[in-house]
């Protein structure tokens, strides 16, 4: 319901606006507020931009539900040290961590998807 009328709310507003933003925002919170933490990053994993993005992304990779929640909670956490002092040894991390997941050819794969993301 929260939803539909968010959508509703921005297109009204203009998408791209700075209302529309302040909408979006608002909403944000309004879900934050009703949902537990676990729930919370169920939602975003199924609903957000960066988890549509990977999905699309790794179409070829087909990784199971707990290969996708590692690789998004990897993504997402690279996204939000983009551009800081700290990335390259974040990315290292990352990159470990999912090849040890993934074995090597299907890490390949995975990079191959994340490029199309802009992943360098």
């Amino acid at each position: 319901e929260l939803e539909f009328q968010l959508g509703q709310q921005t297109l009204a507003a203009g998408e791209g606006s700075a209302e529309a933003r302040e909408i979006e925002l608002q909403a944000e919170s309004a879900i934050k507020s009703l949902l537990t933490t676990e729930e919370l990053y169920d939602y975003e994993l199924r609903t957000s931009v960066p988890a549509a993005q990977l999905r699309a992304a790794l179409n070829y990779l087909e990784p199971t539900e707990q290969e996708f929640r590692t690789i998004y909670d990897n993504w997402t956490g690279l996204q939000a040290k983009q551009g800081s002092a700290e990335y390259r040894k974040i990315q290292q991390s990352s990159e470990a961590t999912l090849q040890q997941l993934l074995g090597s050819n299907r890490f390949q794969v995975y990079l191959q998807g994340v490029t199309t993301l802009g992943y360098n």
